[in-house]
């Protein structure tokens, strides 16, 4: 959330719970390009492995050597 005071004009930002004041418009450039265009983050290992989890007797033997490679 970007916020303006109406008496001074000073430029805020709330984001994540924290509050960035008395930002000037190159900051606000800078943190609004951070924020938006940031790349998404990368799946945990955990994550990845939900996906090839597979419990079909064939399914697991897959998954077994897929976690050797991954947690090595």
């Amino acid at each position: 959330m970007v916020v303006v005071s109406e008496e001074t004009g000073a430029i805020s930002v709330a984001y994540k719970g924290r509050l960035s004041r008395g930002l000037d418009g190159d900051r606000l450039r800078r943190l609004l390009s951070a924020v938006l265009l940031r790349k998404p983050q990368a799946k945990s290992r955990w994550s990845r492995a939900q996906q090839h989890l597979d419990l079909t007797p064939e399914g697991v033997a897959k998954t077994d050597e897929w976690m050797v490679k991954e947690f090595e």
